[in-house]
């Protein structure tokens, strides 16, 4: 999944449009909270995994999100 992606997907659950999310956005700034990461985590599980769900990580930023879901998919992949 590329950056570009990624937004997409989160879009959905932030107040801010795909094509604004900046990777530095922080999450509670666009609307994101723990919860809507969750929900985006099993949105994603088909793609990256059934342990996208665990989140063990300080997620504050899109990036972080985003290294969280690539790190879950290498794992799914491997």
């Amino acid at each position: 999944m590329n950056e570009t992606e990624f937004k997409e997907a989160l879009a959905p659950f932030a107040t801010t449009p795909a094509e604004d999310l900046a990777m530095t956005d922080e999450l509670d700034e666009i609307g994101v909270d723990s919860i809507s990461v969750f929900e985006l985590m099993i949105k994603l599980e088909d793609r990256v995994g059934e342990n996208a769900t665990k989140i063990d990580d300080n997620l504050s930023t899109v990036q972080d999100l985003y290294d969280h879901v690539q790190r879950v998919a290498a794992l799914h992949n491997a």
